[in-house]
């Protein structure tokens, strides 16, 4: 082999080596964990039904997922998941029980006995996790990586958290969104004033609910908010930022227009959920197609059917949620028309819809339906009057107008409410 051919054979050897020693930098990874120690089976239920749906939904918007739920959560794993596998894309859910230790270190006896202060998750076997070793064990960050760690644990969003050296000597990670993230250059509401960057940490302060809690005005209500937000910010990624997400979820649970009127940012408990760094950036490009994985609602405003938004009915059986109109509806030919429109590759079997105009003092008054024209199947009216089981499915590009008939004059009128019952079993 001549001199040229060998530096050429050894150039692209070499070449092969350090790519393969490499991290792979395009790739992206899902780490969902999760600890049983301490949980009721209630509650240990809610959990696994969520890391299961956390975890389609991540492979569906092609993230290499790993669900580590039960008896996989510990150290390890954990310390990986914040490593992010060397991926340069990584997002990371937890669910579990967190604290805070508070621990006299009495080296120094007795002027300088002093505390050490250091937040922890669980593992499933019951042992702790800290965040000084988290943040030890996570060392590999690209400059450019991108990461989004969710951990829903109480006290883990006390802080943002900084490098601490105690009277002893010793310096150590303080604050779980550091521990996970590799920084502190985190707005400190990523919400309402997002920084722009590539981390977003969102986790609580205080007492995080539990996911089966049945008190939080909806039974299972934050089993189902995870469940609205993962499908919102991975599902239809494209469309939905973070923030956007937290605002589905919350809109969908609690029927508040955004994720600030909900239980979860107004505080419960002693507790309330925060969202540090950037909460406008989206952690998915999948296109749920127009809108996502339910139907959408146009309304009749005059000159043409404005969009007004994704109705995410996302459930296994029926739900009944409520959207506030945002485009005032305007009659047309003496009744207010709306149209529902399935906008994704997916169907939806919607039960019963009602439309309320809301009075300037506050009372509903329900305007009748008394029409309702399927694209296909024409008049499909006597279905969408009652809960009753007979549903009219609408399956990818049909739509059904609706007209409702006016109850009171549209100067007394204050806003719209307009209600759905049905679902959407949309599966990855």
């Amino acid at each position: 082999m001549n001199t040229c051919l060998k530096t050429l054979f050894l150039s692209i050897m070499m070449v092969l080596v350090c790519f393969l020693a490499m991290p792979s930098a395009f790739a992206k990874s899902s780490t969902i964990l999760g600890s049983r120690s301490g949980q009721t089976q209630a509650e240990i239920n809610a959990c696994t039904d969520t890391t299961n749906y956390i975890s389609s939904c991540s492979s569906a918007a092609l993230y290499s997922t790993r669900n580590l739920f039960g008896t996989q959560t510990n150290s390890s794993s954990v310390y990986s998941a914040a490593y992010g596998f060397g991926h340069y894309y990584s997002i990371s859910f937890n669910v579990g029980h967190g604290y805070y230790l508070s621990d006299w270190d009495l080296r120094g006896w007795p002027w300088q006995w002093h505390e050490h202060w250091q937040y922890r998750i669980t593992a499933d076997d019951g042992s702790h996790i800290y965040d000084c070793d988290i943040y030890d064990n996570s060392a590999y960050q690209n400059t450019n990586s991108h990461k989004f760690a969710f951990l829903w644990d109480c006290e883990q969003g006390d802080e943002i958290g900084n490098m601490i050296t105690y009277p002893c000597g010793e310096v150590k990670a303080r604050g779980m969104p550091l521990a996970w993230l590799h920084t502190t250059s985190l707005s400190s509401n990523g919400y309402s004033n997002p920084d722009g960057g590539n981390d977003t940490f969102i986790g609580f302060d205080g007492i995080a609910p539990w996911l089966s809690d049945p008190y939080l005005g909806v039974n299972e209500s934050c089993k189902k908010f995870l469940h609205f937000f993962y499908e919102a910010a991975l599902m239809d990624g494209y469309h939905n930022s973070i923030n956007d997400a937290l605002n589905v979820a919350a809109q969908s649970v609690w029927d508040v227009e955004t994720f600030e009127g909900c239980f979860l940012d107004g505080g419960y408990y002693g507790g309330r959920m925060v969202v540090y760094g950037n909460g406008g950036r989206h952690i998915s490009s999948v296109n749920g197609g127009g809108g996502g994985s339910c139907p959408t609602l146009f309304v009749w405003n005059g000159t043409n059917y404005a969009e007004e938004g994704l109705l995410n009915i996302h459930a296994d059986s029926d739900i009944t949620i409520r959207w506030n109109i945002k485009n005032t509806p305007i009659l047309k030919n003496n009744f207010y028309s709306l149209k529902l429109k399935e906008l994704d590759n997916f169907t939806s079997h919607v039960d019963q819809v009602k439309l309320y105009a809301i009075d300037k003092r506050d009372r509903l008054i329900m305007c009748p339906l008394v029409c309702a024209d399927h694209s296909e199947f024409g008049d499909v009216t006597a279905k969408l009057l009652f809960n009753d089981e007979k549903r009219v499915n609408l399956t990818p590009t049909q739509s059904v107008n609706l007209r409702f008939l006016p109850r009171i004059p549209q100067d007394k009128i204050s806003h719209f409410i307009f209600e759905i019952n049905g679902f959407n079993q949309k599966t990855p």
